[in-house]
């Protein structure tokens, strides 16, 4: 069974069609749960009343990206589990599609697919995301071929189908599959850096095929710099905790140079475009700094526990 979750913020005008789409799946046996994070609009009404098939979970509070996707696994049953944006469309074939793949292969931990823009209602041709490699100054980038059946350091994550194995094997505590501490942005690149250095895999199939509008629960605000403040900050933040948590000391080595010119670049970059990002810059080291004894213990755990070479780790890492 897949367990879908769709997690929910304020995305009413999402849901019919996210929920007709997997209506059309053609796998079963599927179930839906769908877990709302304090929405204020018509979510909730909507799902009790024209969803009676979909368990429905109400957080009193928006718990954020992680939090929100923990309380969906913590109540699936499924042997896979799909964590799902409301603003996604899925094709027919998404599901049936991963499936296959993990049959194939019994370290696949993570499949994910070729994801198009959903625009003003309507599912386009244009190619959003793909697969996943990071750069050297540790920032996320599209690898350039988007119609070949590839390994990669994760897939997009609006829709990520999951071996519910491997998420037990790197969960961090009681229903903390996702760091709950992140709250929002980079838990997903967090997640498939733990399962990597656990020994799983990710694989990237442009069959497995999503339309996604993207951003759609902050007004569609892409860039980090239009984000709201506070989002900004936790973005930052986050991106730090990631690097102290999951990089291999020799592999930190070998990045050092192109991460410190990246620092050193960054407050110029935003002083130029955005001056209220330093400060947002500022406050994320001081969060991390705050932090940094439950950093480094949790980073102590990933470590004695990862099976995974430094060399092999930096073979996901491209260009500055």
């Amino acid at each position: 069974m897949v367990s879908i979750i769709i997690l929910n913020w304020n995305g009413a005008r999402y849901l019919p069609d996210c929920i007709e789409s997997i209506r059309n799946q053609s796998y079963n046996p599927i179930e839906i749960i769908a877990v709302d994070n304090g929405s204020t609009d018509d979510s909730v009404r909507f799902l009790r009343n024209d969803f009676s098939e979909i368990r429905l979970i109400t957080n009193d509070r928006n718990l954020g990206f992680a939090e929100g996707m923990n309380t969906g696994i913590a109540f699936s049953r499924g042997e896979f589990v799909l964590l799902l944006n409301e603003d996604c469309y899925l094709d027919p074939d998404f599901i049936v599609n991963g499936i296959q793949e993990f049959g194939v292969d019994p370290s696949l931990a993570w499949v994910g697919g070729l994801v198009y823009a959903w625009t003003d209602g309507n599912r386009t041709n244009t190619v959003i995301n793909a697969a996943f490699a990071l750069r050297r100054r540790f920032q996320l980038t599209t690898l350039p071929d988007v119609t070949s059946r590839q390994e990669a350091l994760m897939a997009s994550t609006c829709a990520i189908l999951l071996r519910r194995t491997a998420l037990d094997d790197i969960r961090l505590g009681t229903n903390n599959w996702l760091d709950r501490s992140y709250f929002a942005y980079w838990e997903d690149t967090d997640l498939a850096l733990r399962l990597w250095l656990r020994g799983w895999k990710c694989l990237y199939n442009p069959d497995l095929r999503v339309w996604h509008v993207v951003s759609g629960s902050v007004g569609g605000k892409k860039r980090l710099v239009d984000k709201p403040m506070a989002l900004q900050r936790v973005a930052l933040r986050n991106r730090y905790r990631t690097m102290i948590k999951n990089i291999p000391r020799a592999a930190l080595l070998s990045l050092l140079p192109g991460l410190l010119v990246s620092e050193l670049m960054i407050l110029p970059y935003f002083a130029l475009i955005s001056p209220r990002t330093i400060i947002c810059s500022i406050g994320a080291i001081w969060d991390v700094i705050n932090s940094l004894p439950e950093i480094l213990e949790r980073r102590r755990s990933i470590q004695n526990g990862s099976v995974l070479s430094s060399q092999y780790f930096l073979r996901f890492f491209q260009g500055f």
